[in-house]
């Protein structure tokens, strides 16, 4: 049964009266505003202000003891959070059980795992910013670890497929700068995805091109359309050379947005090797690119 909206503002602000400092005054419409999800947030006499937490200790975070990784203090005014925490740069709270819950027909048909629970969740990034805010599946048993979830999202990472294109097309001459790009491809970022906000993000990074005649591969700029920005001068004829290039991408981790490392991640994507023949004439002949 869902809440009527001004029963839950009411519940809320009658929690808050009682938990706000006298120095502070709860009937001042200034003190609250509301976040992009609805939900509420008290701004007044909140500063250098810290939580007691189960152990007494106060910050009642349960981040075990030393820095968190996160500015936690972003998410000390959220009213109803029962849980504060970091997930990278980011700082998170939860509300559970949330105070109203959607329409069950928009839920997730199952949960991920045996006893978990659907809770409202918000995430803000280093800058204020909120970069989640939204009903979600929280605990339950414990699941795939973040390495086994970034390897996942890695394993899901696919460079575009593309074939070896030159110019001049058909036949290239010896002396002549031979023009080399990867037909079909695209030169954005290329993302794989795993469960619980965890991406791996490929960047750019070059074009190899190896031009079959033995002089080693090259390394360009990632080039994806018909130009002069990887370019190689055979100096030998031949029936056809064994070019082949790849694609190579610089790769990083992100959870809900917020980037983070971990020892043994890969940090290059390569795609796999693309060949063409080139045959290459010594005859000086009229070149029409």
């Amino acid at each position: 049964m869902r809440w009527p909206a001004l029963t839950v503002g009411c519940a809320l602000l009658l929690a808050l009266l009682t938990a706000t400092p006298a120095a502070a005054d709860p009937a001042d419409p200034d003190c609250y505003t509301s976040t992009p999800s609805g939900g509420i947030v008290y701004v007044c006499g909140t500063e250098g202000e810290e939580e007691e937490g189960e152990d007494g200790s106060g910050n009642g975070e349960g981040d075990g003891g030393g820095e968190p990784a996160c500015d936690l203090s972003l998410v000390d005014n959220f009213i109803g959070a029962t849980d504060r925490y970091c997930e990278g740069e980011n700082a998170c709270w939860v509300n559970n059980p949330p105070f109203e819950y959607p329409d069950p027909e928009s839920w997730p048909e199952d949960p991920p795992s045996e006893g978990a629970v659907y809770v409202y969740k918000e995430c803000v990034g280093p800058d204020g910013e909120i970069v989640f805010s939204d009903y979600t599946w929280e605990g339950g048993e414990e699941g795939p670890s973040l390495e086994e979830l970034a390897q996942q999202a890695y394993g899901a990472l696919h460079a575009p497929e593309f074939s070896l294109s030159f110019s001049p097309p058909g036949e290239t001459l010896i002396f002549l700068d031979t023009w080399w790009w990867a037909e079909g491809a695209h030169d954005g970022e290329i993302v794989g995805s795993a469960a619980l906000g965890v991406v791996a993000v490929g960047t750019p990074d070059r074009l190899e091109v190896d031009p079959g005649d033995g002089s080693g591969v090259l390394s360009c700029p990632i080039a994806v359309a018909e130009g002069d920005a990887c370019t190689h001068t055979y100096q030998r004829a031949s029936d056809g050379y064994p070019a082949r290039a790849r694609l190579v991408y610089d790769v990083h981790f992100e959870q809900n947005g917020a980037p983070f490392e971990l020892p043994g991640l890969p940090d290059t994507l390569e795609s796999p090797w693309e060949g063409a023949a080139v045959p290459v004439n010594e005859s000086q002949a009229t070149v029409v690119r």
